[in-house]
């Protein structure tokens, strides 16, 4: 994403728009998503999983315990 003349609004933008496209993933079908904010869904499952391996980037699981095994 380039610069722009409003000094990085349009990255507050983006950032805003993934929260309120994640907000609507976890009540509705990628594709009904897709519809209401004009993106493939293809688009909108690539920012998903961007999403997800971060959040899994940031966990600490140094203090995991394991409650169960199965085999």
């Amino acid at each position: 994403m380039g610069a722009t003349a409003l000094g990085g609004f349009e990255h507050a933008l983006t950032k805003e728009f993934e929260a309120f496209a994640l907000l609507l993933m976890r009540e509705m079908p990628m594709s009904k998503v897709g519809e209401v904010v004009g993106e493939t869904d293809t688009r909108l499952w690539r920012m998903l999983f961007r999403q997800v391996d971060a959040a899994y980037a940031e966990a600490d699981s140094a203090r995991s315990v394991v409650l169960g095994w199965m085999r």
